[in-house]
């Protein structure tokens, strides 16, 4: 059976690789091959899942949805764990910052927007900015 490769996507972690193919079918019907490849010394265990385009917004919707549960339960897991934990755990412990925010941050600070501002554009707490604003050396910009 032939297939046409459209474009491959790659990500690798450690061991685990996992890899987008868009290709097309014999029918030039279009559809994603996501496999999972982890090298466990010198054998490959891999495993494919093949998604039509016709079936693409069923999968990703499901996909999408079980991602924002597991996202809502880890945030409700870190929340209870740092309530449960001494008052001394920085209140920004479970706040995951990223390049991005700090390079929005550092954009936002030199145009002299309020923390309030800030925190709303990046969406953050006021708190968390402020902490951040003085990690990265920009607290003199705090109004």
């Amino acid at each position: 059976m032939k297939k046409d490769l459209i474009k491959c996507i790659s990500t690798k972690k450690g061991k685990i690789k996992y890899r987008f193919d868009i290709e097309r079918n014999i029918k030039r019907r279009k559809l994603v091959i996501i496999t999972e490849i982890e090298n466990k010394d010198s054998l490959s265990d891999k495993h494919s899942i093949r998604i039509y385009r016709k079936d693409f917004n069923l999968f990703f919707h499901g996909l999408n949805r079980s991602y924002e549960k597991l996202k809502t339960r880890l945030m409700n897991e870190k929340i209870s764990l740092a309530k449960s934990e001494s008052s001394e755990i920085s209140p920004n412990m479970y706040d995951i910052w990223y390049e991005k925010d700090d390079k929005k941050l550092e954009i936002l600070c030199e145009e002299d927007f309020s923390i309030a501002e800030i925190a709303f554009f990046i969406g953050k707490k006021e708190e968390f900015i402020k902490m951040r604003m003085q990690k990265l050396g920009l607290e003199e910009k705090l109004k």
